[in-house]
């Protein structure tokens, strides 16, 4: 089994955004052997999901029904076999939680076409635009990471 793990801020936008479309699309390309979850560096448990996030999943007749925030721990950076941030800050306290593993930290904008260090902005507190412009990044990028994973080269 393989262990995604994404990590945003608050684990309230976009780290399950991308949890959940990279479920969806590896269902849709009938990947087994991956598990697939989020947590954030400054998240509070059991928080529910920003509605805007909720908003644009729903109107991609996807959901975020049952996620609930939860804090990036030591734990859970050790589980997983690919940590995948939205920004560099992010990156910074994944890879000092994942104890001499740092290679296994990536940020998702390297995902997108032309790839470096692009980060996901942050929509919380934005406006439904914001939400949909992020979204669109997450999917792009969570595409390229589903057919990496689909080939056995992530």
């Amino acid at each position: 089994m393989r262990r995604v793990l994404f990590v945003c801020t608050g684990n309230l936008a976009r780290s399950p955004v991308a949890e959940r479309l990279l479920q969806a699309k590896l269902a849709g390309m009938g990947v087994d052997g991956v598990e697939v979850s989020s947590a954030g560096v400054m998240a509070d448990e059991g928080n529910p999901p920003a509605g805007l996030a909720a908003l644009e999943m729903a109107a991609r007749g996807l959901n975020l029904n049952g996620h609930r925030s939860r804090p990036l721990t030591p734990s859970l950076a050790r589980e997983a076999d690919h940590i995948i941030v939205m920004e560099m800050m992010q990156y910074r306290v994944a890879a000092a939680m994942a104890n001499g593993a740092a290679d296994k930290v990536r940020l998702l904008g390297e995902f997108l076409p032309g790839g470096g260090e692009r980060e996901i902005p942050d929509p919380y507190g934005g406006e439904r635009e914001d939400m949909r412009a992020t979204l669109e990044m997450i999917d792009r990028a969570v595409a390229e990471m589903a057919m990496r994973l689909r080939d056995g080269t992530l």
